[in-house]
């Protein structure tokens, strides 16, 4: 684990402090060192700038960018640039020039994927929905990225096998059973109760929808992913996405972050952000004005339609061929549909034990899910 701390040239009255991390060497990830020692900066920008696949470690170089305001006109200078190297916890010196060329390079290089307001296709959310495929586009990536042969044992992907399946399957029955039964003892604000007697009607059609699911693993492997990839994990910039904070859903143990997997976790998970950054729209926009909220609810559900459509379709065509990813389309949606009962059952859950008034977003997702 390499972090490089440098000082750019300042700018007027602010300075730019630059950080270079590279992550997945012996397991360890961006977030867990970066946020540890960057913790004041909660407004840094990540770059993503080199991928190195040949060496023993496979390795992701991002610059991590903070500007923040001096006093003194003529900025600031003199701070040292130093280069930790946590494996051994040597300090040496780095050439902040270079530092300097990398983010200079890599912040005029065009955004490959992108698309500006004027080309974007016609219609009400063209353009977003244009920037969520190009979000689609560069998970699908990410997933290719993991997928790379590199003979380390940590990163090699590994053929997925029946008794995978099986285990996958078993551990969602078995997660939609311990929701089932928090939710059944639970006590929910009024408004709420009816969907939950609805889902809880459902524990039966539940289970067997997620034991039926047919999945052909054959050829299939499973890698490293990012873990907890939802909105909140990417950050927009230049009309492009930079995914950030790989240290996977925190309240997982650490070896079971570790563990290979089928990377359409993470599709399920950005499905699910995309649940519910609609239902708070919708709570936000309707709070006050309950006689739209119906209206107002069409409109939400057909701008998720179009967001979801708009992601798969571009991480579906930039996954042809990826190991990783079923390519036989019946496959991928069982494999897809069992990883957003997984994330839905998990996030009802949290809400349970954390945020009650959020308890419909969930239950909402799972009952949409039982519906054809």
């Amino acid at each position: 684990m390499m972090i490089e701390a440098t000082t750019a040239l300042p700018e007027m009255n602010r300075i730019w402090i630059v950080s270079f991390c590279s992550c997945f060497v012996s397991g360890v990830t961006v977030s867990s060192w970066c946020w540890s020692m960057f913790e004041m900066w909660p407004t840094s920008v990540a770059i993503p700038v080199e991928v190195t696949t040949n060496r023993p470690e496979p390795r992701v170089t991002f610059v991590f960018m903070k500007t923040m305001s001096v006093r003194s006109p003529s900025g600031v200078s003199g701070l040292s640039s130093v280069s930790t190297d946590f494996a051994t916890g040597r300090l040496s010196p780095v050439s902040a020039d270079s530092a300097i060329s990398s983010v200079a390079a890599s912040s005029s290089r065009p955004s490959a994927g992108t698309m500006s307001p004027a080309a974007a296709p016609e219609g009400r959310h063209a353009f977003y929905f244009s920037q969520l495929a190009v979000l689609g586009r560069r998970v699908a990536e990410m997933h290719r990225a993991f997928a790379h042969h590199t003979g380390d044992p940590g990163f090699e992907p590994e053929a997925v096998t029946s008794d995978d399946v099986a285990q996958w399957k078993a551990s969602v029955v078995s997660e939609a059973e311990r929701t089932f039964a928090a939710l059944a003892s639970a006590k929910v604000p009024a408004e709420v109760q009816p969907a939950v007697d609805e889902l809880l009607a459902a524990r039966e059609s539940l289970l067997e929808r997620i034991s039926a699911l047919g999945i052909d693993a054959t050829g299939l492997f499973k890698t490293r992913y990012h873990g907890d990839l939802h909105l909140g994990q990417v950050l927009l910039a230049q009309n492009d996405f930079i995914i950030i904070d790989f240290e996977g859903e925190p309240a997982r143990p650490i070896d079971e972050r570790r563990r290979k997997h089928s990377p359409l976790r993470d599709v399920a998970g950005m499905l699910r952000s995309f649940n519910y950054a609609s239902h708070s729209a919708l709570r936000a926009a309707s709070t006050g004005v309950t006689d739209a909220r119906a209206t107002l609810a069409a409109a939400i559900e057909t701008w998720e339609r179009g967001a979801v459509s708009a992601f798969l379709a571009a991480y579906t065509d930039a996954a042809q061929g990826l190991a990783s990813v079923p390519a036989r389309p019946a496959d991928l949606k069982a494999l897809t549909d069992l990883f957003v009962f997984e994330k839905a059952l998990y996030e009802l859950r949290y809400e349970l034990d954390n945020r009650p008034d959020w308890i419909p977003i969930p239950v909402q997702g799972l009952l949409a899910l039982m519906r054809p």
